[in-house]
């Protein structure tokens, strides 16, 4: 299991959690669909295909920022 985490955290370098588990989601309906019991390949297969919304929507949260930057009350 150990090896299995760390394999993990080696192959999703700057993934969020929600997007590990969306990967986690998606190899269990991948395996179901085959007919085959779960494994870590099924979840490495599938983490290979997620494209990291902050990488994907990269200009929109760069221009949401720079909105917020002048409309809100920064948490510092």
């Amino acid at each position: 299991m150990i090896l299995i985490l760390q394999t993990l955290a080696e192959k999703s370098p700057g993934f969020p959690s929600a997007e590990i588990e969306q990967a986690t989601v998606f190899s269990i309906y991948s395996a179901l669909a085959l007919n085959t019991a779960i494994t870590e390949t099924h979840l490495f297969e599938e983490l290979i295909k997620i494209r990291l919304l902050s990488i994907v929507m990269a200009e929109k949260i760069k221009s949401l920022r720079h909105w917020a930057q002048e409309r809100t009350v920064s948490e510092n």
